[in-house]
């Protein structure tokens, strides 16, 4: 099960970079445990975004901690070569995915992580952009006639957010 989180909690620790996106065990109140969640990790504050529960004993684990790490990995990358300015969802390998996607209009260019059948993509979306606060978004008409969500992250200003009175720009 994933759960979109938007908690913040301050660390003492090395931080390479503006943002690190890292996997950690983050505490899950609703069941008591903690859980593979992904912080935003900037300066030694660290911001949750996406916690990774189980739905059932035989995935918990090792499931859903190799799902954060390469959720993690995913989004460091695309965050590195200035991939993770604009957000949207798609399908690949037939399944509904929030990915990053080179312009407006266009389609998936990257995965960020798989969606449960279940799951709302645009929900999804919208729970990121209020976590990620500093973005915006615009509608766009798909062929299919349903309107297809997209997220612009401001990266300048989410780290004004993260960094509050950190003025030094990128």
């Amino acid at each position: 099960m994933l759960t979109i989180l938007g908690t913040t909690e301050v660390l003492s620790q090395y931080s390479s970079g503006r943002v690190q996106f890292i996997c950690r065990k983050g505490y899950d109140p609703q069941n008591g445990q903690y859980v593979p969640t992904t912080f935003a990790w900037t300066g030694g504050k660290k911001t949750a975004i996406i916690r990774w529960r189980s739905d059932s004993i035989l995935s918990a684990g090792d499931q859903t901690e190799t799902r954060c790490n390469a959720v993690a990995y995913r989004l460091q990358t695309y965050y590195e070569s200035d991939r993770l300015r604009l957000l949207s969802h798609g399908i690949m390998n037939r399944q509904k995915v929030i990915c990053v996607t080179d312009n407006l209009g266009s389609s998936c260019s990257g995965l960020l992580f798989t969606l449960r059948p279940q799951d709302n993509p645009d929900l999804v979306l919208e729970q990121l952009r209020d976590i990620l606060k500093g973005t915006r978004r615009s509608i766009i008409n798909q062929n299919s006639g349903s309107p297809q969500l997209y997220i612009e992250i401001n990266m300048d200003e989410l780290l004004k957010i993260l960094l509050p009175g950190d003025n030094s720009g990128n």
